[in-house]
Formats: structure tokens, C-alpha cells, sequence
């Protein structure tokens, strides 16, 4: 059963885990927000910035965590908010 988890990444890796993820085969998201500065054209930034969000098997939770970009795996997402177990 895929699951939604979150995972942090490193200031300036969002592209390198983005491909990483990608490489594996794992889906993800990452929202966008577009912002305008100073009546300028807009910038488009991250939602959550330092945060995304993984669709996937809770088996691959290792894959997930040691991908390189990656800094920190959270706990994944359940339908019923209660946290699952991680595997050992």
C-alpha cells in the first residue's frame, strides 16, 4: 500500500533529490506558490520550503532516507493520522 511521507532536504538540493527520486521511480511533490516582488515579475517558490512529499510503499522507507539530497525523513502520512511503524 503507498502511503504519502515527508522528508526535508538540504538548502539547494531540491533539483538533485527532485532527479534522485525520479531515477528511482518514486513519485513525489513539491507545491509552488507564485510570489511578486516589488511589482516585478513573479517568482516561483516552494509552498513548504525544505519539504516534500513522497508517495510511496512504506518497504522503500530506507531508499527514501538515504537518497542523496535528502536530510531527514519524517513520519509517514496515514489516512486515519496515526503514525505507522518504521521498519527495523
Amino acid at each position: 500500500m503507498k502511503i504519502w511521507m515527508v522528508a526535508t532536504y538540504k538548502s539547494n538540493q531540491l533539483k538533485r533529490l527532485q532527479e534522485n527520486l525520479k531515477n528511482q521511480d518514486f513519485n513525489f511533490y513539491n507545491p509552488t506558490i507564485n510570489i511578486v516582488k516589488d511589482n516585478l515579475s513573479s517568482v516561483e517558490e516552494p509552498l513548504f520550503p525544505g519539504y516534500i512529499f513522497i508517495h510511496a510503499n512504506l518497504d522503500n522507507y530506507h531508499k527514501i532516507k538515504y537518497t542523496k539530497g535528502c536530510l531527514l525523513y519524517t513520519s509517514p502520512i496515514t489516512r486515519d493520522r496515526q503514525k505507522c511503524r518504521m521498519p527495523a
